[in-house]
């Protein structure tokens, strides 16, 4: 069962619902529907986007790394050729 046809199953019962035995049950469909809706946002779209940003942070790390590694180098070959 996907969440779009969860959805439009529960539509008829969130706006205008039945009442069975005295019991109001729009609250439910109201919740379960944005629960639904909102899982999938957040599964579809932001997700995605954590990931993106997290890998492009990881490149950023790599190539701060890989900078101060070369300065580090550079500065010991000077610090060398000054002593010697």
């Amino acid at each position: 069962m996907t969440a779009a046809t969860t959805i439009n199953g529960l539509s008829p019962l969130a706006f205008g619902g039945s009442k069975a035995a005295g019991i109001y049950y729009y609250p439910l469909a109201l919740t379960v529907m944005g629960g639904l809706m909102s899982s999938s946002i957040l599964t579809l779209l932001v997700l995605p986007l954590v990931n993106l940003f997290f890998e492009w942070l990881t490149e950023k790390a790599k190539t701060v790394w890989a900078l101060s590694g070369r300065r580090l180098a550079e500065a010991s070959v000077e610090a060398a050729e000054a002593a010697g």
